[in-house]
């Protein structure tokens, strides 16, 4: 696979999670779908957890995404923004209701995710060091 390929891929999958998420945090929850977990009680669990491991998935997704990291950060405070609004919008959904708690394990995952993949945000400090001051300048440069 080509890299200009592969980048296409990975914004996809990133956009394409993003979406798929979103549209699932503003349906009513179907009452079959909670009946197949278990009832209230597991569905509530799985919905949580679902909160956290979809957020570290796109955080981790954006960090591979093939943007400077100043970009990547900007992204990173959108799915900050985006667990906020998904909430606010949710009190308008029938059968959903709105929660700080959810934002929070949102932000929780996209902490995660970016644990996960630190390297990618933030490089090692052996990176840093071999990245020579004129290479530095270059790239400021352009």
């Amino acid at each position: 696979m080509t890299k200009q390929l592969f980048d296409w891929v990975r914004v996809l999958a990133w956009a394409g999670l993003l979406v798929a998420w979103t549209v699932a945090l503003l349906r009513p929850v179907p009452a079959e779908a909670v009946h197949a977990v278990g009832g209230p009680e597991p569905s509530f669990w799985l919905g949580k957890t679902l909160h956290v491991g979809v957020y570290a998935c796109l955080a981790v997704l954006t960090a591979w995404l093939p943007l400077s990291r100043r970009w990547r950060f900007i992204l990173l405070a959108g799915l900050f923004l985006h667990g906020g609004a998904t909430e606010f919008f949710q009190q308008f959904v029938p059968g959903r209701t709105a929660s700080i708690r959810d934002v929070g394990l949102d932000t929780l995952g996209s902490c995660a995710g970016v644990c996960l993949s630190w390297r990618r945000w933030f490089g090692s400090r052996a990176d840093l060091r071999r990245i020579t001051p004129q290479q530095q300048l270059q790239t400021k440069c352009g």
